[in-house]
């Protein structure tokens, strides 16, 4: 038991950091603010039908964050996979706490083992990746910024 306390405290803390990365490159890099909303998505039954580690609104864009202690290619293409689902999932959504009608979404793999060619396939599918560099996490910025946007 705790050994599982320890595990979700630093899955707790990788979330947060990556997060916290993200919204730095929005401020930074982007020169625009950000607001979080809610992560968990419920139907009208209050059952949960989609959960992200983050969700930022910036603009007219929706960053969905996910994060994964060890990141493969089969996880970077499940990740895409929710992220085009999203709108879907908004639609059958009780709470309409935002819209995404007319909204960008970009989505974003965040991990503490990212290997570079899982970043790679990340940027393929269109998404941004948050990973390790020095004492903080990377957003990787070397990818057109258009390029992970989708409408």
């Amino acid at each position: 038991q705790n050994f599982q306390s320890w595990q979700k405290k630093e899955a707790d803390a990788m979330e947060a950091e990556t997060l916290l990365s993200m919204k730095t490159y929005i401020l930074e890099k982007l020169l625009a603010s950000s607001i979080d909303l809610p992560t968990d998505i419920y139907d009208s039954t209050g059952k949960q039908i989609q959960e992200w580690d983050g969700i930022l609104l910036s603009g007219d864009t929706l960053y969905l964050l996910e994060a994964k202690h060890s990141v493969s290619i089969e996880k970077v293409k499940k990740i895409a996979d929710r992220v085009k689902k999203f709108p879907q999932i908004m639609k059958l959504s009780a709470e309409k706490v935002f819209d995404v009608k007319d909204r960008k979404i970009v989505g974003i793999a965040c991990g503490t083992r990212f290997p570079s060619g899982c970043r790679e396939e990340a940027h393929r599918l269109g998404l941004m990746a948050v990973y390790p560099s020095g004492s903080r996490y990377r957003v990787d910025g070397k990818i057109d910024f258009d390029y992970a946007i989708q409408r």
